[in-house]
Parts: structure tokens; C-alpha cells; sequence
């Protein structure tokens, strides 16, 4: 085997899709393999030619002790199974699993890439993995960012590390532009997401026979759903769940909206601006602003205000030119991150090891 990727799950979620676009591309050329930490099969289509190793040790953690054991285990399980499959190089997603892989990997034969999905200066890592990430990541052979903003803080605090800006790949079907009078959300159900400030966008807004689509799933999506039917807009929103033809409820939609409070390169922001949507942004810590030029091909609004991104959502629906001008510059700005585009930058990064 010559690339080895590993992540925690494929079970669902933008990091997810990547690697297995990734994977997939990539196994024209090399044998490509993926190892989960858990038994859950991939959510995305995978070609028989990636094989996958399932290790099985996502449980609970009830305390830090506990933590610390599991995660321990992780590591000698890990490091085991790439021992193993010996292959030259060893690609890790998300920076918990970037850690874990950097001590898997250490003393072995083998070049290791971490890609930073997210916000490196995230609040939310905490203390604890914060400190790990400076003691391994220049163990690194390189570093993957997906936005400018996130490639800076890795080659300021790495130098010695090589640091590189890959966007995340598009591999969607030719939109048919069959639009209808829909918003529509995609995500996950959590604070990250922002997917509970949902109810206090919607509220306000005048939809007349616009509907709501939010595809996704997650531990807050009840409380989400009991806060709509409060007011008063069940009938207009509908909850689909985590949707496995999302190209579908994209090529439908006129509107887009991501609420995040963080981001790394948002793959569903990507995705609906390929498929013509217009499309409205908090201006959250990392990614969006990358992605939109505001009032060109998209809108962006002020992190977590709900009012403002109520205004701009309220505007793209009154206002059907201004829809139509930012969903076609949206469709013109995605034309370069075809999947054999971005997927040949990744294979000249790893040739170069």
C-alpha cells in the first residue's frame, strides 16, 4: 500500500466526504487504503479498489484517566495496523486524529501529512490537545490548510514544517437549475454549526410560499424542531434528516444559508454555489470570507447576529434579480476546484515528500 489516510469516522460530515473523494481519485494511481476508529461503514461512495480498516475503539470517556487510557490504545492500534499496511505515506484528517497519528507514526518508516480541517485557533481545542498539537506537529512532513487565514498561524507557529493551501475538491453532477422557492440549511445539529440559532433567523422572516429545507442530523435537532413549532412554522420548514442525495435538495434550492459559528472551508458552502445558489454567510472566524466576496457572489453578515442575517435572507427573497446576479457569479467562483484539479495538487504535494 503507498497512501494510508486515517480519520476517526466516514460516517458522515465534510472531512468525511473529502477523504473519500480523495481516496477515491487517488487509488487511479496508488494503492490507497482508510483506517476509522470506529465500525461504522462510509456514509459517501467508496470504489472497491480503497480497502478499509475499521479499529473499532470509539467508546465513552467518563473521565480523564479514562480518556487518557483510550486514547493510549488508540495510538498502539493505530501505530500497529500502519506497521502492517507499510505504506509510504500516511495522510490524517481533523487535529485530535493528527496527533494520535503523528505518535502512531513515530520512528516509522513512513511520510506522515496532517490537514488541518478547521480553524487552527479555535477556542473550542482545548488546552490539553492544544499542547500535544506543539509537541508533534513539526514531527510532520507537511501540513495542509485549506484557507489562508489558517495556512499563516500553522507557518508561524511551525516554521520548520511545510505548510500548503489545498481547497476542498467539488465532485457534484451539472446543475439543471430547476429552482423552486426553497431556503435550505445543511449541516449538523450543534453549537459549531450554528444550527440553533435557526428558529430565531426564521422567525421573522415574511416566506409567503417560500419553504424551509434543513437537511442533517444531531444531538439538538429536537430542540431545534419543539422552537419552530413555538412559532408557528412547522408547516413551512421540513426536517429531512441526514440526506444522502444532497445534490438534489441543492439543485432545488434558491437560497442557501450557513449559519456557523466556526469554520474551516465549508464543503456545503462550496456545494450550493455550484449548483446556483444564492448564498448567505455569517462572516464567521475562518472560511467563509475566503469563499464569498461580499455582494458579489454571495452575502455575508455579522457573526451570531441573527436580526442582520434575518435582513439579508429576508432581501435575497424580495428581491429576485440580486438572487439571480449572485447565483451565477457563485457558479462562476467554483469553477476551480474541480475534484482532478485539487486532486492533482494533493498528488504533486505527495510526490514531493
Amino acid at each position: 500500500m503507498e497512501i494510508c489516510f486515517v480519520i476517526s469516522s466516514l460516517s458522515g460530515g465534510g472531512a468525511a466526504r473529502v477523504m473519500t473523494l480523495l481516496a477515491n481519485w487517488l487509488s487511479q494511481y496508488y494503492g490507497v487504503g482508510i483506517i476509522t476508529m470506529d465500525k461504522a461503514e462510509s456514509f459517501y461512495k467508496l470504489k472497491k479498489e480503497v480497502s478499509i480498516y475499521h479499529l473499532d475503539l470509539v467508546s465513552y470517556s467518563g473521565n480523564p484517566f479514562s480518556a487518557l487510557f483510550k486514547n493510549l490504545n488508540r495510538v498502539n492500534a493505530l501505530r500497529t495496523k500502519i506497521k502492517t499496511l507499510a505504506p509510504r505515506v500516511v495522510i490524517s484528517f481533523i487535529t485530535e486524529m493528527n496527533v494520535l497519528t503523528l505518535l502512531a507514526t513515530k520512528s516509522l518508516d513512513t511520510k506522515v501529512i496532517v490537514s488541518e480541517r478547521s480553524d487552527p485557533n479555535r477556542k473550542s481545542l482545548s488546552s490539553l490537545w492544544r499542547l500535544l498539537r506543539d509537541l508533534n506537529y513539526s514531527n510532520a512532513d507537511a501540513i495542509v490548510c485549506q484557507t489562508e487565514k489558517a495556512e499563516r498561524f500553522i507557518s508561524k507557529k511551525y516554521k520548520a514544517t511545510k505548510s500548503v493551501i489545498l481547497s476542498n475538491p467539488l465532485q457534484m453532477p451539472i446543475p439543471k437549475g430547476e429552482k423552486k422557492e426553497t431556503l435550505l440549511f445543511v449541516g449538523r445539529f450543534d453549537i459549531v454549526k450554528g444550527f440553533d440559532m435557526i428558529p430565531s433567523i426564521l422567525k421573522d422572516l415574511k416566506l409567503r410560499d417560500w419553504r424551509v429545507e434543513i437537511a442533517g442530523s444531531g444531538n439538538s435537532m429536537s430542540q431545534v424542531q419543539l422552537e419552530i413549532d413555538r412559532n408557528g412554522l412547522s408547516s413551512k420548514v421540513s426536517f429531512l434528516g441526514q440526506y444522502k442525495h444532497v445534490d438534489e435538495l441543492y439543485d432545488n434550492a434558491s437560497i442557501f444559508i450557513l449559519p456557523s459559528r466556526l469554520e474551516g472551508y465549508p464543503n456545503a458552502l462550496i456545494e450550493a454555489m455550484h449548483f446556483g445558489c444564492a448564498c448567505v454567510s455569517f462572516d464567521c472566524n475562518n472560511g467563509p470570507a475566503e469563499i464569498i466576496i461580499e455582494g458579489v457572489n454571495g452575502l455575508l453578515v455579522e457573526p451570531e447576529n441573527t436580526e442582520d442575517m434575518s435582513k439579508a435572507i429576508q432581501q435575497l427573497i424580495d428581491d429576485a434579480d440580486l438572487r439571480k446576479r449572485l447565483a451565477f457569479e457563485a457558479q462562476n467562483s467554483t469553477k476551480n476546484l474541480s475534484l482532478d484539479k485539487v486532486g492533482s495538487q494533493w498528488q504533486k504535494l505527495i510526490t514531493e515528500l
